[in-house]
């Protein structure tokens, strides 16, 4: 398997550091072409960097005294790419009458042996690629109301995964906002020879499911303010 390979030695003797290096078969068993991987004393794990399959290759031992020096180790492969995610966590998939706004933050389940995340998101399907990150969320740009489709596709240094679910949520307002008036109020002109009288009502509100409305009133008698009567 193609990826990140880690030597593991279990144990030795404590007998010496031996020098580890390694080369592909191809560059010939000659003194030539080796990469160091570590000089090594006790038992550890270091990386090897990244070996290709169907590559054959050699390691070399080197040690660095002329001891009896004895180790114990192994070649680790990369468990590979890490699952997908079976279902997001917000929004869910299908999710429709989200509110519309410039961002919204995206959140899923974490996948076994991810370290980071590819995320697709975009008004067509398959997404776009719009970044990567290690957290479990991401905050997404939606600058329209529309349909998104999104896709998170979790990473190791065994590969990335495929095959993932593309989800859906909608982004609108299809709900009025609620207006509550204020009570009727009848006024009469006090004293009964004045030729105005002086109105006094109640505040107009409004809620909305989004965001808070404005107000504006419009042809109406402006509050505390005298009027004529005809």
């Amino acid at each position: 398997m193609t990826g990140v390979h880690n030597l593991q030695v279990t144990s030795t003797n404590s007998g010496s550091y031996i020098d580890y290096f390694y080369k592909a078969a191809s560059g010939g068993c000659n003194s030539t072409g080796w990469t160091c991987i570590d000089d090594i004393f006790s038992p550890t794990t270091v990386s090897m960097g990244t070996l290709t399959a169907g590559t054959t290759y050699y390691i070399l031992l080197d040690p660095e005294s002329t001891i009896a020096v004895t180790h114990t180790f192994q070649i680790n492969c990369p468990s590979g790419a890490p699952p997908c995610v079976p279902n997001p966590t917000s929004p869910t998939n299908g999710q429709t009458n989200i509110c519309p706004t410039p961002t919204h933050t995206l959140s899923w389940p974490a996948s076994s042996g991810a370290t980071s995340y590819d995320v697709y998101l975009g008004t067509t399907n398959p997404p776009p690629f719009v970044g990567n990150t290690a957290s479990t969320s991401f905050v997404a740009s939606t600058p329209t109301a529309s349909q998104y489709f999104w896709q998170i596709r979790p990473r190791s240094a065994g590969g990335v995964a495929t095959g993932c679910n593309v989800w859906a949520f909608t982004k609108i307002d299809i709900q009025a906002p609620s207006i509550t008036c204020p009570a009727s109020v009848t006024a009469n002109n006090s004293p009964a020879t004045a030729c105005s009288a002086v109105v006094t009502y109640g505040s107009i509100s409004a809620t909305d499911n989004c965001s808070a409305p404005s107000i504006t009133l419009i042809g109406v008698l402006l509050l505390g303010r005298p009027f004529q009567l005809e």
